[in-house]
């Protein structure tokens, strides 16, 4: 069980989105995001996806990250909604989106290339409700 922590995710807000990005000041993609926040808020260590970026567009790094997730999705456990598990989302039909769980449920951090960093409350967004494909810790 990861432990909670108040309002970690305040430091976050506001960062820039960058495709493939790694540094939070710099820009970070929603991989990375999720990697960091573990790391430094929980003291987790998850793989890091930047490999399967490798070199390309926007589109190659969609169809890298769904090989990624199917990949690694074995290896890591659905769960309860918890603070700092990895909430997974759809795009275009695919489970490519990384996002990370507040202390609020349904209340996550993400990183997209229109918001950049940014909290998001997906039980009324339009837009990610209908996405949510579930929360999972790695084993």
């Amino acid at each position: 069980m990861i432990p909670r922590r108040p309002e970690w995710w305040l430091h976050y807000v506001g960062k820039p989105y960058r495709f493939r990005g790694t540094d939070l000041a710099a820009g970070i993609d929603c991989f990375q995001l999720d990697r960091l926040v573990k790391r430094v808020e929980f003291g987790l260590e998850i793989d890091d996806f930047g490999w399967a970026y490798a070199d390309g567009d926007a589109k190659a790094g969609v169809k890298a990250g769904r090989a990624v997730i199917q990949d690694q999705m074995p290896g890591w456990k659905k769960a309860p909604w918890e603070e700092g598990a990895s909430v997974l989302f759809n795009v275009c039909g695919h489970p490519v989106h990384l996002a990370t769980a507040t202390s609020t449920p349904g209340i996550v951090l993400h990183a997209h290339r229109r918001t950049g960093v940014d909290t998001l409350n997906i039980n009324t967004s339009l837009t990610w409700k209908g996405r949510f494909v579930g929360c999972f810790l790695p084993a």
